[in-house]
C-alpha cells in the first residue's frame, strides 16, 4: 500500500520508549531501540526492622516511578500509568483502596503534599510545558502555580506558605512561589535541582551543582531565605535528584545506584562518611518518601533496552 510521505502515522501502541531508527535497503521493516520499565510500590521500615513489602503489582503500570509522597495521614500518593497516562492516584498503606486522582489532564507526576494534607501540589503538563499545580487532596480545583519555561520537582514548607521547585532555563536553579498562587522568586543562582525542605522549614536540601552543573553534584544545605550553601557534603555517583529529610532534622537520605542497583543512603549533618539505609540486591529505586513515623515508601523495578525489528509496519 503506497503512504503518502506528508501524512504521519503512529506505528506503536504502547508505553514503551523508542530510538534510533533505521530502514532495511527495501523499505520493508524498521530497525529501532525498545525501552520500557517496570515499577511497583514497596514499603519499608526506616530502622530496617521489618523486610520490604510490596505494595503493588503489574508491568505495565509504573507504580511511583515519576512520583510518590506520603500523606500526614500515613495513605501514599504517587504516579500511575494504570489509565494509560501518568497520572496522581491515592491509597491507604498496605495498598487498599486506590483512587485515581487526575484524568484526561496531560502528564502529571513529582506530587508532594501539605503538612496539613490540605493540598496536593504536582507538576503537569496540561496547558503545553511541565508547570507546577496545586489541588485538593481529592484531586479537586486545581490551579496552576508557575508559568515559565519548563518547571518540576516540586516541595511544600512545613508552614504550607510556599512552594519551592526547579526551573530549568539554561542552568537548573531553585525558585519559590506562594501556594496561593503570585509572583516567583529565586532560591539561588547557583545550579541546583530537586530540593527538600527540613522539618523546622529553616534550610533546603538540594543536589547542588555551584557556579554551573557539569562540574561534580554535592549535597548542599541552603538557607530557606536564601544565600550560599550552610553545609556541603561530598556525595559518590548520587543519583540525580531523591532527596530528602529525616523526620528528626538531622539527617539527608538520598540514593546511590551501583552496577543497576538503588539504595537509599543517609547523611548525617553532624558529619562523618554517609551510611547505608536499606540493603536491596536488585532492581532500581525511581522515587522514595520518608515518613513522620520513621517509614520508607519507595518506587523500584528495572529498565529494560532491547533492539527489536518491525514488519508490516505500512
Amino acid at each position: 500500500m503506497p503512504i503518502d510521505q506528508n501524512e504521519a502515522r503512529l506505528i506503536t501502541h504502547d508505553l514503551n520508549d523508542y530510538s534510533g531508527v533505521s530502514v532495511t535497503a527495501d523499505g520493508s521493516r524498521l530497525l529501532t531501540v525498545q525501552s520500557g520499565t517496570f515499577a511497583n510500590i514497596w514499603l519499608i521500615s526506616a530502622a530496617g526492622q521489618n523486610s520490604p513489602i510490596q505494595l503493588t503489582t503489574g508491568s505495565a503500570k509504573n507504580d511511583g516511578r515519576t512520583g510518590i509522597a506520603w500523606t500526614p495521614k500515613e495513605q501514599i500518593v504517587f504516579v500511575s500509568q494504570s489509565s494509560g497516562n501518568d497520572d496522581i492516584w491515592i491509597t491507604n498503606a498496605d495498598g487498599s483502596d486506590q483512587r485515581q486522582l487526575t484524568s484526561n489532564a496531560g502528564i502529571n507526576n513529582n506530587p508532594t503534599v501539605s503538612a496539613d494534607g490540605r493540598f496536593i501540589v504536582f507538576t503537569s503538563t496540561r496547558t503545553g510545558a511541565p508547570h507546577i499545580w496545586r489541588m485538593d487532596i481529592d484531586g479537586s480545583n486545581a490551579k496552576q502555580l508557575t508559568s515559565g519555561s519548563t518547571e518540576g520537582f516540586p516541595e511544600i514548607s512545613p508552614d504550607g506558605k510556599w512552594v519551592v521547585y526547579t526551573l530549568f532555563a539554561g542552568e537548573t536553579t531553585l525558585w519559590r512561589v506562594l501556594i496561593e498562587g503570585g509572583a516567583p522568586e529565586p532560591v539561588t543562582n547557583s545550579a541546583a535541582a530537586h530540593s527538600a525542605i527540613s522539618p523546622d522549614g529553616k534550610s533546603i536540601a538540594t543536589m547542588y551543582w555551584g557556579t554551573h552543573s557539569k562540574s561534580a553534584p554535592q549535597l548542599a544545605v541552603l538557607p530557606f531565605a536564601g544565600g550560599e550553601p550552610a553545609m556541603l557534603f561530598d556525595v559518590a555517583a548520587a543519583d540525580w535528584g531523591n532527596v530528602h529529610w529525616t523526620p528528626d532534622g538531622r539527617g539527608i537520605a538520598y540514593t546511590l545506584t551501583r552496577a543497576g542497583v538503588s539504595n537509599i543512603w543517609l547523611q548525617q549533618l553532624s558529619g562523618g562518611a554517609a551510611k547505608q539505609v536499606t540493603d536491596f540486591k536488585s532492581d532500581k529505586i525511581f522515587w522514595f518518601d520518608w515518613s513522620r513515623n520513621n517509614r520508607i515508601v519507595c518506587s523500584r523495578g528495572a529498565e529494560t533496552s532491547d533492539v527489536v525489528l518491525m514488519n508490516n509496519f505500512r
